[in-house]
């Protein structure tokens, strides 16, 4: 007897196109604000500087960032659900859950460290040795946060659910091979883009290796919209009829 899925499809339609649409939202004010990804790899002084410039608002924007990593979650939970055990939806479910804690903790630093290192790094009273020590613990914070676990760990697991998840779809026939094709696109890129990061511990210009993970996400987020819009399709909301029909056999049932 074959297990039928447990969730509904417009549920995880709209969560997946929530996600694609949420994700770039701060990603976007932060290009457009903070230079962002390309300040990441700034001195550190230049990036406290930037910093302290966007006052609340840039940090609210981080703050809205991490949240949108842990959307995730519950995006990753209502898609997974229309699998059996049997199929890689619950490994995928898995994955996308590390993927957004991952992230928002990498994230999350800019709301809750950076802040602290920023104010002690421009006040008045701040020796040069204070501020040396500063530029060490922010150098620290934003290699283990920032590119270990936030970009490493967090995008390596982005990815792998991105494929785990498409392949789940695809085998069950919600949606098309060509959008499984797409979602190894963008975990592709990803993943590649992730050699970038070795470029802060082994000295090399990572060129066109820089822009990977930006376009991987870009991707991701069109494969999202698009296998969203596929599952609504799909799937149509029943009309008035077969629900109050569906009422009275379940009333019938009952009786």
């Amino acid at each position: 007897m074959n297990e039928q899925p447990v969730a509904n499809p417009r549920a995880a339609g709209g969560a997946l196109i929530f996600l694609g649409v949420f994700l770039n939202i701060p990603f976007g004010i932060l290009s457009a604000t903070f230079s962002y990804p390309q300040i990441l790899r700034f001195p550190t002084g230049d990036i406290l500087d930037r910093f302290a410039e966007g006052g609340a608002a840039l940090i609210f924007t981080w703050y809205a960032f991490a949240l949108a990593a842990l959307a995730l979650l519950p995006v990753s939970w209502l898609v997974a659900s229309l699998h059996t055990q049997r199929n890689p939806g619950m490994a995928a479910m898995l994955a996308g859950t590390l993927a957004g804690i991952l992230q928002a903790v990498g994230l999350l630093r800019w709301v809750f460290v950076v802040p602290a290192l920023s104010s002690a790094w421009h006040s008045p009273e701040t020796s040069a040795a204070t501020r040396e020590a500063i530029a060490l613990i922010f150098d620290t914070i934003h290699r283990f946060g920032g590119v270990a676990i936030g970009e490493h760990l967090g995008q390596l697991a982005t990815a792998v659910w991105t494929v785990l998840e498409a392949r789940a779809l695809a085998g069950a026939g919600w949606i098309p091979r060509w959008q499984f094709g797409l979602a190894l696109v963008a975990a592709l890129l990803i993943t590649l883009g992730l050699s970038e990061g070795f470029a802060t511990v082994i000295p090399f210009d990572p060129g066109f290796l820089a822009f990977l993970t930006p376009a991987g996400f870009i991707v991701l987020s069109i494969w999202m919209i698009v296998t969203g819009i596929t599952l609504l399709r799909r799937h149509p909301r029943p009309t008035a009829g077969p629900i109050a029909e569906a009422f009275a056999g379940s009333s019938r049932s009952s009786v």
